[in-house]
């Protein structure tokens, strides 16, 4: 079994603490806060996964603050909220990564500073994170190239494994190893179940419903005889099944994706979707947290952690006798789903919007994961949401407050001089 790796620095620190005759990490104890970044609330499937994070640290006294990008193709602002992440200089930090490169130079970082990185949904490629000097300490998700195959031993049982024509592969964002994962174990299995079936086109769907259905529309009118469609995720499918009964060929052409999140099963229950290979994101945040935390309490932990994956279809819904799917129903409908909410008219201080409107731009500063509070979502600058323990404070910009609060009061005194004027026997003022 090959155990997690820490970061150098951190290995010297546990051979040192371990000299003294006390265990591994011995701010561990003390520091029990959790940095998470994922890639966007957006996706119900993140919203799960920030779900399981949020009872895993319930349920373990620890804490944890949460951000997300606005969506799963910006790469660079979530460098950059990776690197602010860090100033707050967590016990840990989950990450999952947009691509497998966009985060190494954070990564990096957090390694100089003994902050352990925990790849979240197996996002970091490992040859390309060891050319660049990085380490990761684990990694935990789906088994992606499975995932894949499970999508093609479903088309074949659904056809047949002696059925013959076209079959279309919509990617994931083009450099994903996530997406490149799933299409490959899709391309070999199917190849070996049913080797008639042949794949016409993979091309990459940047996770986006309008761009698969788009390629669905643009394939279908190449092969009107289309067979199947596999797609990356659940997102791209469903654009593709739109296509697919715009151009009248509903239950003729079998369309599986990837994740069983809430809008694929709706899609599933009404006869639209055919499957999807459900992940559970419930599992993976919640199992992602409490290794993390064994880890820092200096146990073993296994470099690479598979989270079982489930093909739903709408017999399995229907019957529901699945033992995994009470973590597949945990996302959906719950409190996992994506909220967003205005953000909150508090100010820091001189009880305006002044200096909290302009935190809450950049952040939302809700509560922990053990307060057991309703959170509130902000979104601005391309943040979604984050979520703070209480005590960790955002940095306070004086001079740029004043001057938010200058020009709200000039804005109000505008609307008062306005108002005023409109309304008869009333001066200016």
């Amino acid at each position: 079994m090959r155990t997690a790796r820490f970061p150098r620095r951190a290995l010297l620190a546990a051979v040192a603490v371990a000299v003294l005759g006390t265990a591994p990490f011995a701010d561990a104890a003390e520091n029990r806060v959790v940095g998470v970044l994922l890639k966007t609330l957006s996706n119900p499937f993140w919203g799960a996964m920030e779900e399981g994070i949020r009872d895993a640290a319930a349920e373990t006294g620890a804490e944890y603050y949460l951000q997300a990008v606005e969506s799963d193709q910006a790469a660079e602002p979530q460098l950059n909220v990776c690197m602010t992440m860090l100033e707050r200089k967590p016990a840990v930090m989950l990450v999952a990564a947009i691509n497998s490169t966009n985060l190494l130079p954070c990564i990096k970082r957090a390694n100089e500073l003994g902050i352990p990185v925990v790849d979240l949904d197996a996002n970091i490629d490992y040859a390309v994170a060891e050319k660049a000097g990085v380490e990761v300490a684990f990694s935990i998700g789906s088994d992606n190239v499975a995932a894949g195959a499970q999508g093609a031993d479903y088309v074949a049982s659904v056809l047949g494994k002696d059925a013959e024509g076209p079959v279309l592969v919509i990617e994931g964002l083009s450099g994903n190893i996530t997406g490149q994962k799933r299409a490959r174990g899709f391309a070999e299995r199917l190849a070996e179940v049913a080797p008639g079936l042949e794949i016409v086109a993979s091309l990459p769907g940047d996770w986006d419903r309008g761009k698969a259905a788009n390629i669905t529309n643009d394939i279908l009118t190449r092969y009107p005889d289309l067979k199947a469609i596999f797609a990356a995720n659940d997102v791209m499918a469903l654009g593709a099944v739109e296509t697919v009964f715009a151009a009248g060929k509903g239950g003729q052409v079998v369309v599986v994706g990837v994740d069983g999140n809430v809008d694929a099963v709706k899609s599933i229950k009404q006869g639209r979707l055919n499957a999807s290979v459900a992940q559970l994101p419930y599992l993976v945040g919640k199992q992602a947290v409490e290794r993390a935390l064994a880890m820092l309490d200096g146990k073993p932990v296994e470099q690479f952690i598979a989270v079982p994956t489930l093909v739903l279809t709408k017999e399995v819904l229907e019957e529901g006798k699945e033992p995994l799917l009470q973590y597949v129903k945990r996302g959906i409908g719950g409190s996992g789903r994506a909220v967003r909410r205005p953000p909150p008219r508090t100010g820091a201080g001189d009880g305006g919007d002044g200096g909290g409107a302009t935190a809450a731009r950049h952040e939302a500063r809700l509560s922990s994961g053990i307060a057991g509070r309703p959170a509130a979502a902000g979104r601005g600058d391309g943040l979604v949401v984050a979520l703070f323990p209480e005590h960790l404070q955002l940095p306070q910009h004086p001079a740029r407050d004043r001057h938010h609060r200058g020009a709200r009061h000039r804005r109000q005194l505008r609307h008062r001089r306005r108002r005023s004027r409109s309304l008869p026997g009333l001066g200016a003022g």
